[in-house]
């Protein structure tokens, strides 16, 4: 029982991120944003290639730990696409501040 507590941590933590990655990658899929998804997978997938390929690898609790930094830098990567690049993201407050009030 004790062997399991480390890896279900982490596989814990990879699942409370994992759900926000699934939505941000879908609603990029629907934007047609795929070039943008492709550098943001491609950058999680060198970052958990790295985790792997350091002495890190060496253990189940390694290997999950990779896969978490793979899901964080995708979480990351996804929310700074949509609030600043996305079609979707806001304009900011200064174009609403701007606006007369006409009452």
């Amino acid at each position: 029982r004790e062997a399991v507590k480390g890896p279900a941590r982490i596989s814990s933590i990879i699942h409370l991120v994992n759900g926000l990655v699934f939505a941000g990658e879908g609603t990029m899929l629907g934007l047609g944003s795929f070039r943008d998804l492709a550098l943001i997978t491609a950058m999680g997938v060198a970052v958990m290639v790295g985790c792997l390929a350091s002495p890190l690898g060496g253990s189940l609790n390694g290997v999950l730990i990779s896969l978490a930094a793979f899901n964080f830098v995708q979480g990351v990567a996804v929310t700074i696409h949509h609030v600043r690049v996305s079609p979707l993201r806001r304009r900011g407050f200064a174009l609403l501040s701007g606006r007369k009030n006409n009452k």
